[in-house]
């Protein structure tokens, strides 16, 4: 049904105002909306602002890939519905807040619990579920969630510093594998499938998703890198919107 929306953040970044969104709509990572109606089955697009009832009447309707990848998402979240009630009802309060394994799913019949690495520190309200697998000497942040309940694994590797209200989450049948001695700021997205190598340095409210990211690679505050290719050593100035391999090979020219 159609949703009136004051003020809405997802966890892909998205911020909508004080708008109405009508059935079907399709909104992505890191788009503003603003006042306006969201027609039903239109397709805001990664990083779009639609802050005028023109622009909204101008979204496009949503493909039939759109389509697919929206009802496959509905049907993914209606199965942990039902497995993290199961899971609450079999382990308890603690399963469904702290560390513990994930929820049996269609895809995932036999859940396994997160490998924490030596001398690792939780801050409280952290949420590690699944098959995560954190490197030792590591920090993660108050209200961070590291959640390998759809895509799994998720490897960290050693030394990283995973600051608060952080999320990794991969969709079906894909993972996620980052190296050594990463460094986040607060509010950062990790959406796989993505493999990143060392040293990355990642700033507040930046999203990476479904990208390859080289080693000593920097991303700044409020970026998008969504489906590129980053090499060694990229810098990704803040407020960058990087979702095509031009943008990203921009970076480095």
């Amino acid at each position: 049904s159609d949703l009136l929306v004051d003020v809405i953040r997802s966890r892909t970044h998205a911020q909508i105002r004080d708008s109405l969104v009508e059935d079907g709509a399709f909104i992505l990572h890191g788009a503003f909306i603003d006042g306006v109606t969201i027609p039903a089955d239109a397709l805001v697009d990664i990083g779009q602002q639609v802050t005028t009832q023109e622009e909204a009447d101008a979204l496009p309707k949503l493909t039939e890939d759109n389509n697919a990848f929206k009802l496959e998402v509905l049907e993914v979240n209606a199965e942990f519905a039902e497995g993290y009630v199961e899971l609450y009802e079999t382990d308890g309060y603690q399963a469904v807040t702290g560390v513990s394994r994930g929820p049996r799913t269609g895809w995932n019949p036999d859940p396994v619990a997160p490998t924490i690495g030596d001398d690792v520190v939780l801050e409280p309200f952290a949420r590690i579920v699944g098959d995560v697998r954190l490197g030792s000497d590591s920090t993660v942040g108050r209200r961070t969630s590291i959640r390998a309940d759809e895509g799994a694994p998720i490897e960290i590797g050693a030394r990283a510093e995973i600051e608060d209200r952080v999320t990794f989450h991969a969709l079906k049948d894909t993972s996620i594998t980052i190296g050594a001695d990463l460094d986040t700021d607060d509010n950062v997205v990790f959406h796989g499938p993505l493999t990143v190598g060392r040293r990355l340095t990642i700033q507040d409210d930046a999203v990476l998703f479904r990208s390859e990211v080289g080693n000593n690679v920097t991303i700044g505050e409020r970026a998008l890198v969504i489906g590129v290719t980053l090499p060694d050593g990229t810098y990704v100035p803040p407020d960058a919107v990087i979702t095509n391999q031009g943008q990203a090979d921009a970076l480095t020219d």
